[in-house]
């Protein structure tokens, strides 16, 4: 087996003494086993390798092998020999090392063999690189071609362009010289390529390029692991510039997410809208079930919004809602959502609210209930918001706004039955005079039904005309003549009878429907007051007019039409107006009331008393008639305050050179008192109740032309 074996097998001693030298061994040293074995095979070592085989046997001596070491050796006839050399130590029967065999395998032949591989590589390699280089000129496309150390060995003018480096300034320098805005991208999957010999078909590289530099660009990318003989010898990439498309895939994504927006967010404010302050109410809902926290929900309505619409422009309220968006979100926790739900409404969703309930939970700021909750303490800091003044318009004038808040808390069987529970609550504060936080409490539910059920029943009451009118007298405090009446809204219920107006009037103005019910009342009136005229009774009409009234576009058409309709002169038509409604917006109002007087008509101050006009406000007014309100009367004949109130209001209405009317006169001692402070006029269950069309002809035809109104004869009445 030895003597027939491809490589030389040689056995020597520790001192290198040669034992046996086989028929291989002759082959490849030209020496012949006579001549070696007894010797040591120091002719057999180049010069500059002496030390080597002593080095070896040394190892051996140690018991290690010495594996597969490629050397030179010298021929008999002087030539060298590359060998790959193996040496094993030949164990005693005692195990301890007591020769050495080595094996010598003879690289030359397989040098000749891969010569010729290379020769035949090397064709291959032609033929591949000029399919190559047909690529290269040829494709509309990027194309290169790296060794396996990653120098470029081919690339095309696409590829270069690409690049802002030039065909020659490729050529030879590796991909970390030629282009380094690319290789921290590619080198895993070029390294990949070459270890796992396997394409990689779809890569994606983005950069900027010399040519459209500020412009990220990208490329979709292909490479193949090229191979010759077998041998993988460098790298191919084939890329394609998909910039267009992947900026119009953005635009698309862009434009999605801006429509998701949009769907999702308010377009004034940019806060969450309706739609999601339900989903995201949804979740807080399911993870105070799972967590047993509480959700909160408040609503927010500014006081007044309309008024602002209407005196300073829509524009104007935009700014306000959009300020007021943007300090709920500063003042809220992170944790919190607030939303715009429409119109001058938000929300706030909060979690982590404790449960809250009881009684006397409606406060204004700072008086809310004892318990220190979150709810009412993230109300107050609404509401703290709104402290400040609002900068607005082109000016920046600074405006007063207030707010109103509903607060509901706790578990709900779902998001409608919560947000249903906050505008309950809310509707609870407005009620309560507004500027001011409520805390649902279950009964309001059943005052917002009655509610519901109320506007339900006034749109019946419009379509089937239930709404009737009464009229009082109003009498000449010194002599006790009828001057004029006031005319009075009364609803006649199908169920319930007579409605007076304290309960429907506030619901119709609410409602829009007092803008149907509103030029009614007029042509009614008007046409009373027009047959009173033509029955000989010199008599004025008063009629009053709701804020909504007042600030309709249309208010100056209606009375128009009342007056040509009934044939009634403007000189006897009174509009009532409450001291609130002209303080809201004092400009406004006064340029309202001057297109009425213009009609010819009087302008009466209702209520007078019970707002906070000022002197030089009243001045700006261009009313007529001063009605102090009915709240006075009471106290006057037992108060020493209210009746020096009285006195004052009167003598305020003769410096502006107006007549005053004193409202709810009950009493004698009462009128006496209005005669000796000389008041002009005034009107009660004294003088005579609320009368019907047909009573009031009859009360005219005794009472119209008596000089004087004495106990006896107003008891009659």
């Amino acid at each position: 087996m030895v003597a027939s074996a491809n490589d030389a097998i040689i056995s020597e001693t520790l001192d290198g003494v040669v034992l046996s030298w086989n028929a291989a061994a002759e082959r490849l040293y030209g020496y012949k086993a006579a001549e070696m074995i007894g010797h040591r095979q120091l002719q057999l070592l180049p010069e500059e390798r002496a030390g080597e085989w002593s080095d070896f046997l040394d190892q051996v001596r140690e018991g290690v092998t010495v594996q597969r070491f490629d050397s030179e050796r010298l021929r008999k006839d002087g030539s060298r020999v590359r060998v790959t050399l193996t040496m094993s130590p030949v164990l005693g029967p005692d195990g301890s090392v007591v020769g050495v065999s080595a094996i010598a395998h003879d690289r030359t032949a397989e040098k000749s063999r891969l010569t010729e591989a290379m020769r035949q590589a090397e064709k291959e390699a032609a033929e591949t690189l000029g399919v190559l280089d047909t690529l290269q000129s040829t494709a509309p496309v990027g194309f290169s071609f790296v060794d396996p150390d990653f120098r470029f060995v081919r690339v095309n003018e696409k590829a270069a362009a690409i690049n802002g480096v030039s065909v020659q300034d490729h050529l030879g320098r590796t991909m970390a010289e030629a282009v380094p805005q690319f290789w921290p991208q590619l080198e895993p999957s070029y390294r990949g390529v070459l270890t796992r010999g396997e394409p990689i078909l779809s890569l994606e590289v983005a950069s900027e390029t010399a040519e459209d530099p500020g412009r990220l660009h990208f490329w979709l990318e292909s490479l193949y692991p090229i191979r010759v003989h077998g041998e993988i010898i460098g790298v191919g990439a084939i890329f394609v510039d998909v910039t267009e498309q992947k900026e119009a895939e953005q635009t698309q994504s862009d434009l999605t997410s801006e429509l998701r927006h949009q769907a999702l967010h308010d377009s004034l404010t940019g806060l969450p809208n309706r739609t999601l302050i339900l989903d995201r109410a949804e979740q807080m809902l399911a993870r105070g079930r799972r967590n047993n926290v509480a959700t909160g929900a408040l609503f927010i309505d500014v006081d007044n919004f309309k008024d602002i619409n209407d005196t300073l422009g829509h524009r104007v309220g935009d700014e306000l809602l959009v300020e007021l968006a943007r300090r709920l979100t500063l003042a809220l926790r992170e944790t919190d959502t607030v939303g715009r739900l429409g119109g001058d409404e938000f929300v706030v969703l909060t979690e982590s609210l404790p449960m809250v309930g009881g009684s006397g939970e409606s406060g204004q700021p700072g008086e809310g209930p004892s318990g220190d909750t979150v709810s009412t303490k993230t109300a107050e800091r609404i509401l703290e918001l709104f402290r400040e003044p609002f900068a607005l318009g082109d000016n920046q004038s600074l405006h007063a706004v207030t707010a109103s808040i509903g607060i509901a808390t706790g578990p709900r069987a779902t998001v409608e039955e919560l947000l249903r529970d906050a505008d309950v609550a809310l509707y609870e504060a407005k009620g309560a005079g507004k500027q001011r936080y409520t805390l649902f409490q279950p009964g309001m539910r059943r005052a917002v039904e009655s509610h519901v059920e109320l506007q339900k029943d006034l749109g019946l009451a419009v379509e089937r005309d239930e709404f009737f009118l009464v009229y009082q007298p109003i009498f000449k405090i010194d002599t006790g003549a009828v001057v004029g009446v006031e005319a009075l809204l009364r609803w006649q219920h199908p169920i319930r009878g007579v409605v007076m107006p304290d309960e429907f009037i506030p619901v119709l103005e609410e409602s829009g429907l007092i803008l149907t019910v509103g030029p009614q009342v007029l042509h009614r009136a008007c046409q009373q007051a027009a047959e009173c005229h033509r029955a000989g009774y010199d008599l004025s009409m008063s009629v009053n007019l709701s804020p909504r009234q007042l600030d309709s576009p249309g208010i100056v058409s209606d009375i128009t039409g009342a007056l040509e309709a009934s044939g009634l002169d403007p000189h006897h038509l009174v509009i009532g107006i409450t001291e609130n409604t002209l303080m809201r917006v004092p400009a406004r109002t006064v340029e309202r009331i001057s297109e009425l007087k213009a009609l010819g008509i009087s302008v009466a101050v209702d209520d007078f008393g019970t707002a906070y006009s000022s002197l030089a406000y009243l001045r700006k007014f261009p009313v007529d008639i001063l009605k102090i309100d009915r709240s006075f009367m009471a106290s006057m004949t037992s108060s020493e305050r209210s009746s020096a109130l009285i006195h004052s209001l009167v003598q305020l209405g003769k410096s502006l050179g107006l007549d005053t009317v004193a409202e709810g006169i009950e009493e004698q001692q009462q009128l006496e008192q209005l005669r000796d402070e000389q008041c002009d006029t005034g009107q009660g269950f004294l003088y005579a109740k609320p009368l019907s069309p047909q009573e009031l002809m009859a009360f005219l035809s005794t009472h119209t032309l008596a000089p004087r109104v004495t106990g006896s004869d107003l008891a009659s009445t």
